[in-house]
């Protein structure tokens, strides 16, 4: 799919995008009034309009930060619709269905730590819902009509249905983005990824080797040395059933 007649055929929700304002070319831009509630024809593409897909009927996992790619496989059920473009390779995972619509974003506190990406704070997000679409493959983004970087498909397959709870597995995504974003440059590492491993020891059901796993892939992540972050996890579950043992948290982190 790459043209509008493709979509419609597939029962796409799409509105023509790529518009001006102030004088200046928004390739993400619909073009339609209340596109929300209009449902767009093939009359209402040109050869050059965008094609932005509405997720009314499916939704779109977009991944903003570079680094959340690193914990994609580890978290994300596998989709078979996966799109994105020469500077952000496979960062649209689509799916069937509807779920909660939702940005993951750090505080505007954060600024410092994200003002080289090209999404500043925002990690990850779960696009669902008829007033939320994303440019589709068939798109191009540049500053004039029908030019720039072009929106393609990595892999095509059917859209399959989210085979588990994608809330919360996206949150995972965008906690372990933000604690590699957080990552010390130097000094107190160890601290550093001990307090993780004890928020989530207290405040989760994850198992101990799971803390562990996603302990060594922040660290790794982080180009940190992983043989002394190994069993973190289950070094802080073990602790916290021993009176007087030392635990840390939020205030140290």
């Amino acid at each position: 799919m790459k043209t509008p007649q493709e979509y419609l055929e597939k029962d796409f929700n799409i509105t023509p995008c790529g518009n001006y304002k102030d004088g200046e070319y928004n390739p993400k831009a619909p073009k339609l009034k209340e596109w929300q509630k209009k449902k767009a024809t093939l009359k209402d593409f040109n050869g050059k309009d965008n094609i932005g897909i509405i997720w009314d009927t499916h939704f779109d996992i977009d991944v903003d930060n570079p680094l959340a790619h690193n914990f994609v496989p580890l978290y994300l059920k596998p989709s078979s619709a996966i799109y994105g473009r020469d500077s952000n390779k496979r960062s649209h995972f689509l799916f069937k269905g509807k779920t909660d619509d939702k940005e993951f974003r750090l505080p505007k506190e954060f600024e410092p730590w994200c003002k080289s990406f090209p999404h500043g704070n925002t990690l990850i997000e779960i696009r669902s819902g008829s007033g939320q679409q994303s440019l589709g493959p068939g798109s191009k983004v540049g500053d004039k009509p029908g030019t720039g970087e072009e929106v393609k498909w990595e892999v095509l397959e059917g859209i399959s249905i989210y085979d588990g709870e994608v809330l919360e597995d996206v949150s995972k995504i965008a906690f372990a983005t933000a604690m590699t974003i957080l990552y010390p440059s130097k000094g107190n590492r160890r601290d550093y990824v001990y307090s993780i491993a004890c928020v989530l020891a207290k405040g989760t059901t994850w198992t101990d080797s799971e803390i562990d796993r996603l302990i060594e892939k922040i660290a790794t992540h982080s180009g940190d040395k992983v043989s002394d972050k190994l069993s973190v996890g289950t070094h802080a579950r073990q602790q916290m059933g021993n009176e007087g043992a030392r635990l840390m948290g939020l205030p140290t982190l």
